[in-house]
């Protein structure tokens, strides 16, 4: 999900989703969605909040080097 291209498209954009996935492969069950994003701005909280099968989560990176060596 591209939330940087604004959250308007970005809600829209898993609405379509959701919707093609009611129709085509749910088959009754309850169709969820989730827009995971590296910020979650205000705009898009609010947008979302009135949906409540949609769920937003922000996720932050952290790695680690390791040398690697063939003499250890």
């Amino acid at each position: 999900m591209k939330v940087s291209r604004g959250a308007d498209r970005a809600l829209g954009q898993i609405l379509r989703y959701m919707g093609w996935v009611r129709k085509n492969i749910a088959k009754g069950r309850k169709v969820k969605g989730v827009i995971v994003a590296k910020n979650v701005d205000k705009r898009l909280e609010y947008a979302a909040s009135m949906i409540p099968q949609v769920s937003l989560f922000e996720y932050k990176l952290d790695f680690k080097i390791k040398e690697v060596s063939l003499e250890e």
